[in-house]
């Protein structure tokens, strides 16, 4: 079967997260095509059930759903008539999209379903082009009826598909600002972002992973979440108190069946007995964390400011991945984020050589982004193994 994922703003950094996730928890064959503008192709023999289950892994997809066949175009909307009344979308994808075609079509659906006695709602996107997941969920479209999604190849080729599930928003934002302490002075890391990164790593359930720059826990919640067991350190008490809050806010909310978890004070330039002693005795599959790279930035900076914030990040590094080669870790795992500052002088970053050693492999050597139009400051984010 033939599947299609929409992926969110950045489709080179949410393709690879699919190949990832499909790597590890896809038990069939499968073939991925990343070439078509605004959507992802899959073909695999998995069920439609069993790719919800991936989709619902992933940070980077708003929606995903099924290609249908020449005969199931056909009798797809058949399957509505014996219902009263129903709730519609439609969507299209690829490079000639556009609001006319959308509500044309739209427009015979409706049509289609009056002249068989069938009160039909449609329910249209923003500029009538894309249904967004948030419009979906808002007018439960899906719980009430479908979405149809016409997707256009880079050849000019037009699938059809239909829509089984969209992101759910509402709880990525539960787990952004609904739990009890976000340190919005620290910069908050996203956490769609924390799931695509261990995402990124490609492990099996039940691995373990460390942030040594945990903050106040956003990649140790989603690990816990994902089935992974979390270590996390900071050098900030605060931060480590308040990572301890939110793990407990999420085992109140969140099913975590039986993961682990320990937060430690700690500072990865002086790491302390405590810490030493936990990471001698676990085997740690993955380092996942993004350093503390400055105060949050709202104007374009000064090359001289951008060099100073680069050299602090740089030393974080250094120590870091020294020390993790000396851990009991075999075929350690490290998935972070490189920080690029914009400054009058163009983006100013570091090289990865300039930190990891010859025992470190770095997979995507040209990394892979997270950024917004606006943003400061971009997000770098390297896939490195330790050689063994």
């Amino acid at each position: 079967m033939q599947y299609f994922f929409i992926p969110g703003r950045l489709q080179d950094l949410s393709t690879e997260e699919l190949k990832s996730v499909l790597k590890i928890f896809s038990k069939s064959k499968y073939s991925v095509d990343a070439t078509n503008k605004g959507f992802i192709l899959v073909d695999s023999d998995c069920s439609a059930e069993t790719m919800r289950e991936i989709f619902n892994r992933l940070g980077g997809f708003v929606k995903f759903g099924k290609i249908l066949s020449e005969q199931e175009e056909r009798d797809f909307l058949n399957k509505y008539l014996s219902k009263g009344r129903i709730t519609f979308g439609v969507s299209r994808v690829g490079i000639e999209s556009g609001p006319i075609k959308v509500k044309k079509l739209a427009t015979e659906i409706k049509d289609y379903f009056k002249q068989n006695n069938v009160s039909a709602r449609y329910v249209g996107g923003k500029g009538f082009a894309f249904l967004s997941s948030a419009e979906i969920s808002g007018n439960k479209v899906l719980e009430n009826g479908f979405e149809i999604v016409n997707l256009e190849t880079r050849v000019g080729d037009l699938l059809t598909g239909n829509t089984v599930a969209v992101q759910d928003i509402d709880d990525f934002t539960k787990r952004d600002y609904g739990r009890p302490v976000a340190d919005k002075k620290m910069g908050m890391l996203p956490t769609k972002l924390a799931r695509i990164m261990l995402n990124l790593a490609e492990l099996e359930s039940g691995s373990t992973i460390w942030d040594p720059f945990c903050g106040s826990g956003t990649i140790l919640t989603e690990a816990l979440l994902m089935g992974y067991n979390a270590l996390g350190s900071d050098i900030d008490e605060y931060a480590v108190k308040g990572a301890y809050k939110n793990i407990k806010w999420l085992s109140q909310n969140y099913n975590l069946g039986d993961t682990k978890y320990s937060v430690f004070e700690s500072d990865v330039m002086r790491p302390n007995k405590p810490l030493q002693k936990k990471l001698r005795y676990t085997s740690v599959n993955a380092m996942i964390f993004e350093p503390y790279m400055g105060p949050p930035q709202h104007r374009v900076m000064s090359a001289y400011t951008a060099e100073e914030l680069l050299t602090n990040v740089m030393s974080l590094y250094k120590e870091i991945f020294t020390f993790a080669e000396r851990i009991n870790s075999p075929n350690l795992k490290a998935v972070f984020v490189v920080p690029s500052y914009k400054t009058k002088k163009g983006w100013a970053t570091i090289r990865y050589n300039t930190f990891l050693s010859k025992r470190w492999k770095v997979h995507n050597r040209e990394g892979l982004h997270w950024s917004r139009s606006n943003s400061i400051i971009r997000r770098n984010i390297l896939i490195a193994n330790l050689k063994k």
